[in-house]
């Protein structure tokens, strides 16, 4: 379940979208990475694995090939990328052994691109089958990074170890149905065998939707990029059609659910909170994010009762203290806010948006200098957001050092040119360095972009008439 937070700071999230499957081998390709650092040193060459896998699938009776085909397609993918986790668990960047079996192959899932690199149909005396062979790489020379931006966001960790868990679900379901399918082959044709049948064809399909479900519902991560959607309206579209292909599989609802909050559209994401809890009411993140759309409609007595059940069904989701925290902050609780955000942060959340949040809190707790070391923390982890710039020289001009918050908002504008707050800052910055001709032009600006309050009163005090 990915989580959303009213501010917008951000936290780096990178997901790998699903490879289309090909007919034939792919070409093979070598990378070689070299780093001269000084002369007199030697070149250092990344390390690249390769992991191959392959799956024989026979198919008969009301098993079709295609049906076949998917099913034997998850297994390649899954069981590649589980020989490609046992090599993760050797290696330090992972945790040092701190992670679960299941957080680590969900760890593989989400940094590793997984290739279907030939599939090829055989025949035999028994019947027809088709063969797949999956491939994946891991090179460590970018490992260590993409390890530590995965790890940043443990409810999208969850989420994974979610679909992980659907898709084996499906494949014992598979595995299930081809022994009744094997049994109904051998058995005498009979009213009530062709009413198996045709049942059993139905099973095979429906864990075939159930397959694509999963597979656009990893396809919709892939838009997910520092801490929000790139692209919601298609991603909704992505999910409209998850929910279509299996309407019972509950992550599909939060992330649609998601992909509203980002269009702040909170209504629509309340009533898709509500589903996903209707289909999996022991889902912690759900409650979270249901609760924070609560706090944007003011339904601060709902937000409390979701945070509450988030907490009771896992006492150790770190966003549910952020979101507390946030919660305090609207009614201006500054000190239980810092204890709610510094909770969650001792619990392991490690992202831009929460030291962007805490340095805010800091903000209105005057405590300036403390406020200038979240914003950089939170820059460092999520160099893209806006909003810690313009947080940051803010925060300096309370400090006077006027040239440092302008070289911030000039960063936050050239990220976000469509930021009336880091015009109007950048303003009143011009203004205290005596620049009122470009002072009066960025307020003017900040006002064309729907803040005029500081260009009014800038006007009562006769400038930029």
């Amino acid at each position: 379940m990915i989580i959303f937070r009213p501010d917008p700071a951000e936290f780096l999230i990178e997901y790998l979208e699903t490879e289309k499957e090909s007919e034939g081998i792919m070409k093979k390709t070598l990378l070689l990475l070299v780093i001269i650092f000084f002369w007199f040193l030697s070149p250092v060459q990344a390390e690249v694995k390769t992991f191959v896998h392959t799956v024989r699938q026979p198919f008969s009776g009301s098993q079709s090939p295609d049906d076949a085909r998917v099913a034997a397609t998850h297994k390649a993918k899954r069981e590649v990328l589980e020989k490609a986790g046992t090599y993760l668990e050797t290696l330090s960047i992972v945790e040092d052994g701190r992670l679960t079996k299941d957080q680590v192959l969900a760890l593989a899932s989400g940094i590793l691109k997984t290739e279907i690199v030939s599939q090829e149909h055989y025949s035999t005396k028994e019947g027809f089958g088709i063969i797949i062979k999956a491939r994946v790489k891991v090179d460590t020379s970018v490992l260590g990074n993409k390890v530590k931006k995965r790890l940043a966001d443990q409810a999208v960790m969850r989420q994974l170890i979610d679909l992980r868990k659907k898709e084996k679900e499906l494949l014992d379901k598979v595995e299930l149905l081809e022994k009744k399918n094997q049994n109904l082959i051998n058995s005498k044709e009979t009213v009530r065998n062709k009413q198996d049948k045709r049942e059993l064809q139905k099973a095979f399909q429906q864990a075939t939707r159930g397959f694509g479900a999963i597979l656009l519902n990893y396809y919709a991560i892939s838009f997910w990029k520092h801490g929000k959607y790139s692209n919601p309206t298609k991603v909704i579209g992505i999910l409209n059609e998850a929910i279509r292909l299996e309407p019972l599989y509950a992550n599909s609802y939060s992330n649609r659910g998601n992909a509203y909050y980002n269009l702040k559209q909170y209504e629509k994401a309340v009533q898709d909170f509500n589903k996903s809890i209707e289909l999996n009411p022991d889902n912690s993140d759900a409650y979270n994010s249901r609760g924070l759309m609560y706090i944007h409609l003011g339904q601060y007595a709902k937000a409390v009762r979701d945070f509450d059940k988030a907490l009771k069904l896992n006492p150790n989701n770190e966003a549910v203290y952020n979101n507390i925290g946030l919660m305090y902050g609207k009614f201006e609780e500054y000190d239980k806010a810092l204890l709610s955000i510094n909770k969650s942060i001792r619990m392991g959340a490690n992202n831009g948006e929460i030291f962007y949040n805490r340095g805010t809190i800091y903000v209105n707790l005057k405590q300036y200098e403390k406020a200038v070391q979240d914003f950089n923390k939170s820059i460092e982890l999520n160099p893209d957001n806006s909003d810690a710039y313009n947080n940051r020289g803010t925060t300096q001009l309370s400090l006077t050092q006027y040239k440092k918050a302008l070289q911030n908002f000039n960063k936050a504008i050239a990220l976000n040119p469509n930021n009336p707050n880091a015009y109007n800052n950048r303003g009143i910055c011009y203004m205290a360095l005596g620049e009122q001709r470009l002072a009066c032009l960025d307020l003017k600006k900040g006002c064309a972009l729907g803040i005029c309050l500081v260009l009014e009163e800038a006007k009562k005090q006769g400038s930029c008439l």
